[in-house]
């Protein structure tokens, strides 16, 4: 991941422009996991998914009911994947805000 690309991602998830979630990069509510403003901040094209589409995304990506045209030769945008595990962690299990998240990524990516 670049310095530029994380320091947007940053700001973004300082910025308050975005409702948190957990389980999904972004939910039918339009909450974003931290993962889902880093995809949000790359312009990824959200889209609805269609019915027959919702099995085809699981695991890494999360997605119920929102999808997201994910370059194929980043789709990790250059995480780790003990970075990506603990980013789904600490949004999903620990509860820690965006703000908070912010500063591991400072200090982690």
């Amino acid at each position: 991941m670049t310095k530029s690309l994380r320091n947007r991602w940053v700001k973004a998830l300082r910025s308050g422009k975005y409702t948190q979630g957990q389980g999904k990069l972004r939910n039918v509510d339009n909450q974003f996991c931290c993962l889902g403003v880093l995809a949000d901040v790359c312009d990824v094209t959200w889209r609805r998914l269609r019915p027959n589409e919702l099995r085809r995304h699981c695991g890494f990506t999360r997605w119920e009911r929102w999808g997201a045209d994910l370059p194929s030769d980043h789709p990790q945008f250059g995480l780790s994947q003990p970075q990506l595990l603990a980013l789904i962690r600490l949004n999903d299990d620990c509860g820690w805000t965006f703000k908070r998240i912010a500063k591991w990524i400072e200090k982690h990516v």
